[in-house]
């Protein structure tokens, strides 16, 4: 089902990701790449609108009932 929206690409290790667990994918992504610098305690990220941000670069893709996203 996924090979209309990713074609090729989905055989050569495409990732779902469900919509409700991307803000923490997101936040592990950035954090592994090195994108997010060493923040105090107390200091907060808003990873849901990180994630809402980083959205516009996937695509939405329905299976069974839940939604993924992929680029």
């Amino acid at each position: 089902e996924v090979d209309g929206y990713a074609g090729d690409t989905f055989q050569n290790g495409v990732q779902l990701v469900a919509v409700e667990d991307f803000p923490t994918y997101i936040q592990e992504l950035l954090e592994d790449i090195g994108e997010v610098p060493k923040l105090p305690w107390y200091v907060e990220v808003d990873w849901e609108a990180t994630a809402n941000h980083l959205s516009v670069d996937y695509t939405e893709v329905d299976f069974q009932g839940t939604t993924y996203l992929f680029r």
